[in-house]
C-alpha cells in the first residue's frame, strides 16, 4: 500500500509480504505548455459526465448507478475538482477531460458540438472550470482538452440551421454529404476528409474562411480565460492538414492527435502537423495481439523498428485501452496480462495514458463508457491495480527522472514468450503467458549497461538480481507476471 511518510519530499510503501523500500522524491518545475514539459507526465483519461458527481447532489445520489447510460449521468468539473486527490495519490500528473463545449441533447461524451463559442453547462459553469484548472495545478496536475473540429452533433431538424450561428448554413458544411467507407483500401484521404464519419455528424467545412475563423477564435476566446495546459485534439485525419497547421500554431499548446490506425507510417506522418500522437500502432500491433492473444513477443521489437519514423517517440500518448475500444480485461479476462500490457505503456517510449476505471478493474462488458463512482473511487486492495500504479508511476516518475525521461526503450533479450528492455535506470522484463502460464526464465546479458550493480524488484525489494561470471542477469517470471528492477 502506498503510505505518505514524513516530510512532502519523502516517501514509502509495502508490498503483501511486508517488506519497505524507499525513495526520494525530487521537486519538479511546472510548465505547461511545451513539448519537453509533457515527456515525463502520465496522464489520467476521465469522461467528464463519468468520473464524480458533485457532493451537492447529496449522498443518496453520489455514488448510484446511471440507469440510461446513452445520456448525461451527472458527472461535473466541480466532481472532478472533489476527486483530484483520487487521481493524484495514484501518481498522475496530468489529466484529460471532455470536450467542453456545448453539445446535442445526448452528447455526454462531448464529441456531439453543438455551439464551440459556449461551454458545456451539463458539466457546470466558466468558473467552476476555472475552478478545476486551479485545483489542478495546485497539485502539480495540467490539464489537458479534448477538442473537436472534424463534425457537429446529430442534427434534430436534419437541417443545418439547426445550429446557432455562424454554423447554421450549408457552406459551412461538407458537401455533396457522404459517408466514409472504412473498408476501402488503400486509404481515400480525399473521403476521410470530406465525408461524413457517420451517416448522423455533418462533417464541418474546414476550408471555409468563415469556418475557420469562427472555430479559431472560438476556441482562442475559451483559452484566454481558463486556458489548458494541452490538447488531445479528435478524429485528427479526418481534417486537412493545412486547416491543422493553422489552428493549432493559433492556439499554441502541447498537441496530441487522434489517429485511429495501426500503419506507423501513416499516423507518425501527423506528427509532422501535431507534436504528439496517439500511439495506436502499439495499440493494434502490440497490445491487442501480444496481450489480448498471446501472439509472439517479438512483435515489439518489430514495433520498436518503426520508431524511427516518428518524430519523436519520447511523446506518443501510449495506452492499453480508452473510450472508444474494449478495455484490456474485457479483450483478456487476465490481470496478469494485463499488468504486462500496462507495465510496457509505462516505461516504453512515450506517454503513458490510463483510461478512468482500469483501476477499478473494469471489463465494462456492456460499454466502454459506464460511471466510475459507484466504486466510491476505493483504493484498496493493496496490491490491486490502483495501487499498483501508484507504485510505478511514483517510481517511474521520482527515481527515474530525468534520466528516465531522456532514455529509449532499448531491447535486450527477446522471445516468443518474453521481452526484457532498458529505460534509464530500469530493466523490464514482460511476458504473455498469463497468470496460468509456467515460469518463464529469461537471460538478460547486460550487466555492463546497468554497471554490473545489483538491481531490486520494485515491487518485492527482497527480489533481486545480480550478473552472473558472464554478466547475464537470470530472471524467472512467476504466474506470468511482469517485474521492473531498478
Amino acid at each position: 500500500m502506498y503510505i505518505r511518510s514524513g516530510t512532502s519530499s519523502s516517501y514509502s510503501y509495502s508490498t503483501n509480504g511486508g517488506d519497505w523500500y524507499h525513495y526520494r522524491v525530487f521537486p519538479q518545475k511546472r510548465v505547461f505548455d511545451s513539448p519537453s514539459a509533457w515527456k515525463g507526465r502520465a496522464i489520467y483519461q476521465l469522461l467528464t459526465d463519468r468520473f464524480a458527481r458533485p457532493l451537492s447532489v447529496g449522498s443518496g445520489s453520489l455514488y448510484s448507478n446511471c440507469t440510461d447510460t446513452t445520456t448525461y449521468c451527472g458527472g461535473t468539473w466541480q466532481g472532478v475538482i472533489e476527486q483530484l486527490q483520487y487521481i493524484a495519490n495514484m501518481g498522475f500528473d496530468a489529466i484529460w477531460i471532455s470536450p467542453i463545449v456545448s453539445n446535442t441533447a445526448t452528447g455526454y461524451h462531448g464529441y456531439y458540438a453543438y455551439d464551440h463559442s459556449k461551454l458545456n453547462d451539463k458539466f457546470g459553469t466558466s468558473t467552476d472550470l476555472q475552478n478545476l484548472l486551479a485545483a489542478a495545478h495546485s497539485l502539480n496536475i495540467s490539464v489537458m482538452y479534448d477538442i473537436v473540429a472534424n463534425h457537429m452533433g446529430p442534427t434534430a431538424t436534419g437541417s443545418m440551421s439547426y445550429y446557432p450561428s455562424p454554423l447554421n448554413k450549408d457552406s459551412n458544411y461538407h458537401s455533396p454529404v457522404c459517408t466514409i467507407d472504412y473498408n476501402k483500401t488503400p486509404i481515400n484521404q480525399t473521403e476521410y476528409e470530406v465525408c461524413r464519419i457517420n451517416s448522423v455528424n455533418p462533417d464541418i467545412n474546414t476550408e471555409d474562411p468563415e469556418t475557420i475563423k469562427w472555430l479559431t477564435d472560438s476556441y482562442k476566446n475559451h483559452f484566454s480565460s481558463y486556458g489548458p495546459d494541452g490538447l488531445r485534439v479528435d478524429t485528427f485525419k479526418h481534417v486537412n492538414v493545412t486547416f491543422w497547421k493553422s489552428f493549432l500554431g493559433n492556439l499554441s499548446l502541447f498537441s496530441m492527435g487522434e489517429v485511429l490506425d495501426g500503419n506507423t507510417a501513416y499516423v507518425a506522418s501527423y506528427q509532422k502537423v501535431a507534436n504528439s500522437v496517439l500511439n495506436y500502432p502499439l495499440y493494434y500491433n502490440v497490445i491487442q495481439p501480444v496481450f489480448g492473444s498471446k501472439n509472439s513477443m517479438t512483435r515489439i521489437t518489430d514495433q520498436l523498428s518503426n520508431n524511427n519514423q516518428f518524430v519523436d517517440s519520447t511523446v506518443l500518448g501510449n495506452f492499453v485501452d480508452n473510450h472508444d475500444i474494449n478495455r484490456i480485461l474485457t479483450t483478456t479476462g487476465d490481470t496478469a496480462l494485463a499488468r504486462n500490457a500496462l507495465i510496457l505503456s509505462l516505461f516504453t517510449d512515450g506517454i503513458p495514458i490510463v483510461y478512468q476505471g482500469f483501476e477499478q478493474a473494469y471489463t465494462d462488458s456492456s460499454s466502454t463508457r459506464l460511471p466510475i463512482w459507484p466504486t466510491k473511487f476505493k483504493t484498496l486492495p493493496s496490491l490491486g491495480f490502483y495501487q499498483y500504479l501508484s507504485i510505478f508511476l511514483r517510481v517511474r516518475r521520482d527515481y527515474g527522472g530525468q534520466a528516465f525521461v531522456d532514455a529509449r526503450h532499448t531491447a535486450l533479450a527477446t522471445g516468443a514468450s518474453y521481452h526484457a528492455f532498458q529505460r534509464g535506470p530500469f530493466l523490464v522484463v514482460l511476458t504473455n503467458v498469463g497468470a496460468a502460464g509456467a515460469n518463464v526464465a529469461v537471460s538478460v546479458p547486460t550487466a555492463q549497461s546497468f554497471g554490473r550493480r545489483t538491481l531490486r524488484n520494485v515491487l518485492i525489494p527482497s527480489d533481486v538480481v545480480s550478473p552472473d561470471a558472464s554478466g547475464v542477469y537470470n530472471v524467472t517470471l512467476v504466474a506470468g507476471e511482469p517485474k521492473v528492477y531498478m
